[in-house]
């Protein structure tokens, strides 16, 4: 008897740690991403995904200037990806799609509408 509600305690302490242990696959959207937006502007964001969910941070730097910090937020369905990117200064709406490793869209904000910017997935070797 003791043998056996020990063998039960042992399988169900299992089976709760399993659960804690996720192998849902990572988003493709994870990870850190950099577009060149001239040939003196970068910017990288560094971004996660929970469910549909969207979040991260990363920086605006430029040619001789103190890189602008940014936070970011939004949502992916499928390969559709909305983000709104914040400084301290300007919001920026990014609407785009991912394609392996490169995501592709336009920037909307005040005195931008329709930029257009494509964001290539770092592995290691961007900066």
């Amino acid at each position: 008897m003791r043998l056996s509600k020990l063998l039960l305690v042992t399988a169900l302490a299992s089976a709760l740690s399993a659960c804690g242990n996720s192998t849902a696959p990572r988003s493709p959207l994870a990870g850190r991403w950099v577009a060149i937006l001239s040939s003196e502007s970068e910017m990288s964001l560094e971004l996660s995904v929970a469910d549909t969910t969207v979040t991260g941070t990363g920086q605006l730097t430029g040619s001789g200037s103190v890189p602008v910090p940014l936070t970011v937020s939004g949502r992916v369905a499928s390969a559709d990806v909305r983000l709104s990117i914040n400084t301290p200064l300007v919001n920026i709406r990014f609407e785009g799609a991912l394609s392996g490793s490169t995501l592709a869209g336009a920037f909307s904000s005040a005195g931008y509408i329709n930029y257009h910017v494509i964001f290539t997935k770092c592995g290691g070797t961007c900066p």
